[in-house]
């Protein structure tokens, strides 16, 4: 069965590093940054199995200047004849949804 995994991550660093880390983010294939406040930049990872967002969700762990790394949402799609499209998700929750994305509005 194909999958595709779509996770929401809150990246935490200083101000003053966030516009280098958001250039940074740019060059990583399956990273999109979507919001950046002060400190905070909102990040999504896409991804074939849960196990390559694990490493990349590491790997931005990793990252000079990141202070703290939060996974808030994962969204698994299980529909082999949709792709990634379906992904883009309806709002509603589905029986693979992970804890923090059945509490979001």
């Amino acid at each position: 069965m194909d999958e595709y995994h779509v996770c929401g991550i809150l990246l935490m660093t200083r101000p003053e590093l966030a516009p280098r880390l958001a250039l940074e983010l740019q060059g990583l294939d399956g990273v999109e940054l979507h919001a950046q406040e002060g400190g905070r930049l909102v990040v999504t990872i896409e991804g074939a199995s849960y196990a390559q967002c694990a490493d990349r969700l590491n790997h931005l762990a990793s990252l000079p200047g990141v202070a703290a790394s939060s996974l808030v949402y994962h969204q698994v799609d299980n529909d082999t004849g949709a792709g990634p499209a379906a992904a883009s998700g309806s709002g509603r929750a589905n029986n693979n949804a992970s804890p923090s994305q059945e509490t979001a509005p």
